[in-house]
């Protein structure tokens, strides 16, 4: 469980402020890379998935074929892309629910969470199938909003949940009601 520690509101502002910084952060390369034109986006997959298959053929991986590696890459790219986004969306807006709110932060912070990540991960699919050489794939979504909810799960898992406390703010590890 960890030690308790309070936390005062100036240094819980510090915390939100550095974890909005990680959340425009991963907000830019999110934007940027659903932006990218079809060709500019494939050169892009087909580079990193060269770099990974260097990697992997050291401890002897081969895949069956590049282009099944390549499309198995891409599509743990959008679960990534937006488990991390709402992983870093919920980080953030934990410090700031609790700055504003007594009650329940957390499940406010979870429904935030949803609502923000939930709304990316439908723009990033749906602005595609305005782009040069992209394609909207219902299938993508899904990967999109796998990765959401993994990254709030691990998100409630792995942040301290805040939780108000006399003379201070006290964290505490693990979801708390």
């Amino acid at each position: 469980m960890g030690r308790d520690r309070t936390i005062s509101r100036r240094k819980l502002a510090t915390v939100f402020f550095v974890r909005f910084i990680f959340f425009l952060f991963w907000l830019t390369i999110t934007l940027i890379l659903s932006s990218q034109e079809g060709g500019e986006s494939g050169i892009l997959s087909r580079k990193v998935a060269k770099i990974v298959l260097q990697f992997l053929s050291k401890f002897g991986y081969t895949p069956s074929s590049f282009a099944k590696f390549h499309g198995d890459l891409r599509n743990f790219a959008h679960f990534f892309l937006h488990f991390t986004f709402a992983f870093v969306t919920y980080r953030m807006l934990i410090a700031l629910v609790v700055y504003f709110y007594s009650s329940n932060p957390a499940k406010k912070a979870i429904g935030f969470t949803l609502l923000l990540s939930g709304f990316m991960a439908m723009y990033d699919e749906s602005a595609q199938a305005f782009i040069a050489g992209r394609v909207f794939e219902s299938s993508d979504i899904h990967l999109n909003l796998y990765g959401v909810m993994t990254g709030i799960v691990i998100g409630i898992l792995l942040t301290r949940q805040p939780k108000i406390k006399r003379g201070g703010m006290k964290f505490v590890q693990g979801f708390n009601h």
